[in-house]
């Protein structure tokens, strides 16, 4: 059970299980009930499959379809040459940008194995599957680099120009860090390697698309948001967006990678156009591993400039970021982040930061849960362990001496990114009492002392939420809050749900306006006219869509406090809620409930004998559409311990113990936050122990499948011991910050720093995740030789 505690150091009781509110998506989900593009069934529909590159990089010389368009059941096959007129999936998104654009198909070109040259369109899905498997292409392979170490070689192939796989470089000083590097005492430099890492979503990609005779196109697909779907399909195939109607069902994890919309999402659209029939893709675990837009793929180079008391002066950090086979901006947009948290919770006052866009042959990274927060934390939280180490002092004191200051929120880092608010050292010591720190480094060396390998790893992580939607949507996100003259209340959202809990949330925020219970309030999310948001990302759903709820449902309390003021003859200030009625304070025989309300609100020859402004007010009844843009981001922030053994004979890393002191502002249904908490948590774990796309040098791959691509098991992640702070946001009126992607952020630094902490006594003092047992096993190894010889 978690607990909670204010940034002031009040403890507040645990949430009893009773007082909890429970997720109201649930029933539906775990009785088989749900609803997800697979189980959608329309008449007449077709079924298609995709051929794909078996080459990383290759020159298309011929494409025969002939023998697959004679298979039965088959109604068409297409390949690039027939997509060619469609428009360019995201990946210029400024102004100015001039990236090559991916095709929905290759037409001339691939840059990845498992890109789509084909598709295969057909009665069945076997008749689709078997036809595809008798299109012949026919290639010139061309030379190719698979990872950041074959693309940064010197003497590799370049496939960017002539001269460099690196697209762009950027670089970026603020503060005098020369200065910096000249005053300290010690320089502290590591390499810093994260591998790429696929999404591994429950439901991999799906679309169902629905040509109309009137021109218009009908959409079921599996994504984060109805705004930029419809943008994209509108963009593609060069429709008016009105055109394209777009319904979300259940979607079974995204993580960031159902916003940018594949090739065979838009190809899928297209041809159902086409066709004039419904037309289905459903993308295999397989294909999603391989093909879906990956995420992470960093390397950083680390430079401190400290004194011997551990205090930073200043910062260098040079980025590669493996951007893929197509370089855009969507796939920038990533290490761009990395570099504006750089800083993460600490009052580094000069930092330069260098970023390397690289081009290699695999599909194209993108923004992954974190998106950036998680590569920019373990960079930091990497270097304070080094720091600690090389000056032999306690990792926590090094943190606390640099952390910033309470009382200096907001607060801008020198990499120009304000902070809204914060309470660190309280979330610090929060930690080290949950954790029971002493008693830990005690046991440390009692275990030490009988050659056990044992570790304590600790991070501190801050990250970036509740992006506004107004400058990429042309408009802020809203929603509609409306009572009905039977008495419920009716909220319209677009805020797309892929596992956060929207209608629990969303209902909660509702429901304590208006001191009703949870039942009352019914949501209704989707393609809406009364409701617009840019995308469930950045942990923005609550920070924004929720605020903006919030403002509606103001508004209607409003409303109703007018109403009634003018019904009973009292002054609003006289009224109050109580029990689904607004009453004269005091008197409950003078009241009107909410319907009674509701319906004379709708009742136009009531409202005739109203003045004038209130029949304004009452024009649609008792309800409004509010919007909310905030002003800037909020951020989130916390402290994270992980406690491991490793065995030293094996590699084998067992992870004891893992404590999370998390502060997500004001939270308002925490069973939620718990849930959205223990995912990411174990998601940074899996990219911490056992999570790498793995290719060649060449670029194949060699994790295509769950076989070979390891994901973490419930067997082996222990309790999380999950303890709440509380410094609301200064930026909106719930005083929310995002809470869906901390513990991805946190959790790969804090086990890395626990795993090498475990084996300095070995003289390891660096390692690269994945810590799978081969990697560390092979790094106790090199250490025992080189202490041998």
């Amino acid at each position: 059970m978690s607990q909670a505690t204010t940034a002031s150091g009040r403890s507040q009781q645990p949430v009893s299980p009773e007082q909890k509110i429970r997720r109201r998506e649930d029933p539906v989900l775990i009785t088989g009930r749900g609803q997800y593009v697979g189980d959608i069934r329309r008449p007449g529909m077709l079924y298609i499959s995709f051929v794909r590159s078996l080459y990383p990089h290759a020159r298309i010389v011929a494409i025969d379809v002939q023998e697959a368009q004679a298979h039965p059941g088959v109604v068409t096959v297409v390949t690039g040459a027939d997509t060619a007129h469609l428009g360019e999936l995201l990946t210029n998104l400024f102004p100015g940008s001039a990236w090559v654009p991916q095709p929905a198909m290759a037409r001339e070109e691939v840059n990845y194995a498992g890109e789509p040259v084909a598709a295969v369109v057909a009665e069945s899905e076997t008749a689709a599957f078997e036809a595809a498997e008798f299109v012949d292409v026919n290639y010139d392979v061309l030379p190719s680099v698979g990872g950041l170490d074959a693309a940064l070689q010197e003497d590799g192939p370049k496939i960017f120009n002539e001269q460099s796989n690196i697209a762009v470089t950027r670089e970026k000083t603020v503060g005098d860090v020369e200065a910096g590097f000249a005053q300290a005492d010690k320089i502290v430099s590591l390499y810093l390697r994260q591998p790429r890492v696929a999404l591994v979503p429950m439901e991999p990609r799906g679309i169902i698309a629905e040509g109309l005779a009137d021109g218009t196109l009908s959409v079921w697909i599996s994504s984060q948001s109805i705004f930029l779907a419809r943008l994209q399909l509108s963009t593609t195939l060069h429709m008016a967006p009105p055109d394209i109607k777009i319904t979300v069902p259940h979607v079974g994890g995204a993580f960031g990678g159902k916003t940018r919309l594949s090739g065979e999402e838009v190809v899928t659209a297209f041809l159902a156009q086409k066709l004039q029939r419904p037309v289905r893709w459903l993308e295999s675990r397989e294909d999603n591993i391989v093909s879906m837009g990956h995420g992470r793929g960093l390397h950083a180079s680390m430079q401190a400039a400290v004194r011997k008391d551990g205090t930073i002066l200043a910062l260098k950090a040079e980025f590669f970021a493996d951007l893929g086979g197509y370089p855009g901006d969507y796939s920038i947009l990533t290490v761009d982040s990395t570099a504006a948290m750089i800083s993460g919770t600490y009052a580094i006052p000069a930092i330069t930061t260098i970023v390397n866009a690289v081009k290699t042959n695999a599909v194209p990274t993108g923004p992954y849960r974190g998106a950036g927060r998680p590569e920019a934390c373990y960079c930091i939280e990497r270097t304070i362990d080094a720091i600690a180490h090389e000056l032999s002092l306690d990792p926590v004191e090094v943190r606390r001496r640099n952390l910033i200051p309470k009382e200096a929120f907001p607060y801008t880092t020198a990499t120009n990114t304000t902070y809204d608010s914060g309470a660190y050292s309280h979330a610090l010591d929060t930690l080290l009492t949950a954790a029971n720190y002493q008693q830990l480094r005690a046991e440390q060396a009692r275990l030490r002392a009988q050659g056990q390998c044992a570790g304590v790893g600790l991070c501190f992580y801050v990250e970036m939420t509740a992006m506004g939607g107004e400058g990429m949507s042309g408009q802020p996100d809203s929603g509609q809050v409306r009572i009905t003259p039977e008495g419920k209340i009716l909220v319209e959202s677009a805020s797309v749900d892929s596992g956060q809990g929207h209608a629990t949330s969303f209902a909660a925020i509702v429901a304590q306006e208006f001191a009703v219970p949870l039942e009352q309030v019914e949501v209704y999310i989707g393609d809406t006219p009364n409701s617009h948001s840019l995308a469930t990302f950045a942990s923005r759903s609550m920070g924004v869509g929720g605020v903006a709820l919030k403002l509606s449902a103001q508004a209607v309390k409003a409303q109703m406090f007018r109403l009634a003021s003018h019904l009973l003859e009292v002054g609003e200030s006289d009224l109050e809620l109580r029990e689904g009625r607004v009453q004269v304070s005091g008197v409950p025989g003078k009241a009107y409930t909410f319907a009674q309300l509701a319906s004379i609100a709708e009742n136009p020859v009531q409202k005739e004998q109203f003045p004038e402004d209130l029949q304004k007010e009452l024009l649609k009844g008792l309800c409004s559409l509010q919007g909310f843009e905030p002003a800037d981001l909020s951020y989130p922030f916390g402290a994270h311990l992980a406690v491991v053994q490793v065995d030293p004979e094996t590699g084998e890393v067992n992870l004891q113990r893992y404590v999370a002191v998390d502060d997500y502002g004001h939270v308002l249904v925490p069973a939620l936050v718990e849930g959205q908490t223990h995912g990411a948590i174990t998601q940074g774990i899996g990219q911490a122990l056992y999570e790498q796309m793995a290719y060649d040098v060449s670029g194949w791959v060699l994790s295509a499948t769950l076989m070979d691509y390891a994901v973490p098991l419930a067997k082996e992640l222990p309790p999380f011991e999950l303890t709440l702070t509380e410094t609301p946001s200064p930026l909106n009126i719930l005083g929310v910050k995002g809470a869906g992607e901390a513990g991805t952020v946190a959790a790969p630094a804090a086990i890395a720093n626990a795993v090498i902490d475990a084996l300095v006594p070995l003289g390891v003092t660096s390692l690269d995740v994945p810590l799978t047992s081969n990697n560390v096993w092979q790094a106790i190894h090199k250490a025992r030789v080189a202490a041998s010889s």
